[in-house]
């Protein structure tokens, strides 16, 4: 969302409301090393007409496309004829992710995966502890304890929800 108080990377003033003077950058990463300003040029919104006479316009430009190039056919900037950087028509553009991108979002998705599993195992380990606390101590016995706990944990969870309903109701009169 862009807010007309926004600015401009590179000149500091509003972006305003012609969205023919505005460049909007895809947020992607740059699978390739990109130097440090064109990293922080591509997370923002910048004047099309600025962007158009930065000295360093068409070195981004080409790593700018590279980089889009991994998550979009079709969508590249370019340079008109008269100077000004543009994108291609939005009709020809396709989210089509590379290779290389679908590999670190697998990648990414396996190591959620495996950080939910060590999760749920740390949890496991905590209720047998519990299990064997609450038989130790004789709140339970073998037989009966998961239901105990379950009993205590639905005990603590409907005091700690009646005290959020309580400041909730507490708050709305304020």
């Amino acid at each position: 969302m862009i807010f007309n108080a926004s600015h401009c990377w590179f000149c500091g003033k509003p972006l305003g409301k012609d969205p023919n003077n505005l460049i909007i950058f895809d947020f992607i990463e740059f699978l390739d090393p990109a130097p440090p300003e064109f990293e922080r040029v591509g997370d923002t919104v910048v004047h099309a007409s600025c962007l158009s006479l930065w000295d360093r316009r068409d070195e981004f430009i080409e790593v700018w496309n590279r980089a889009l190039k991994e998550y979009f056919a079709g969508k590249q900037l370019y340079v008109d004829a008269a100077g000004n950087v543009r994108y291609t028509p939005a009709s020809k553009w396709l989210i089509s992710p590379s290779k290389r991108v679908q590999e670190r979002q697998e990648n990414a998705m396996r190591l959620h995966k495996a950080d939910l599993e060590a999760q749920r195992k740390a949890l496991e380990e905590r209720m047998n502890q519990a299990r064997q606390h609450a038989v130790s101590i004789g709140l339970a016995d073998t037989a009966n304890v998961d239901k105990i706990l379950r009993d205590l944990s639905a005990e603590a969870f409907s005091k700690e929800f009646g005290r959020f309903q309580i400041s909730r109701a507490y708050f709305k009169k304020s």
